[in-house]
């Protein structure tokens, strides 16, 4: 897809949003491009109080990934906050992981052409 730049630009846009929303005062983002295959690794603090906030977060992160919803949806990552941003960008990624402890989240991602 000649997009992937793009769509991988916009979905760490989107994480270090909520991130900042959540309380966010030092995050950390590692890309790695190989090709088409792209792996991310977000690193960020949060505020205490907002830690449940992530459980919807894991939840929307794992949905299967569907090839057509980013070929025709990916532009409407981003922007609005309507609440279902990551459950498109879950459906956008090959693989989704989310560590938190100690007020630290940490977030890999996997995202294959």
């Amino acid at each position: 897809m000649k997009n992937s730049d793009k769509i991988i630009s916009k979905i760490i846009d989107e994480f270090v949003d909520y991130l900042l929303l959540n309380g966010a005062s030092n995050i950390n983002v590692n890309i790695q491009k190989d090709g088409e295959r792209y792996q991310v690794l977000i690193n960020s603090n949060y505020t205490e109080n907002k830690a449940n906030n992530f459980n919807k977060l894991v939840k929307e992160l794992n949905s299967p990934k569907q090839k057509e919803v980013e070929e025709y949806y990916w532009e409407l990552i981003g922007g609005t906050h309507c609440g279902d941003e990551f459950q498109l960008i879950g459906m956008m990624l090959d693989e989704a992981a989310v560590k938190i402890e100690d007020g630290n989240i940490e977030i890999k991602l996997l995202r294959c052409k």
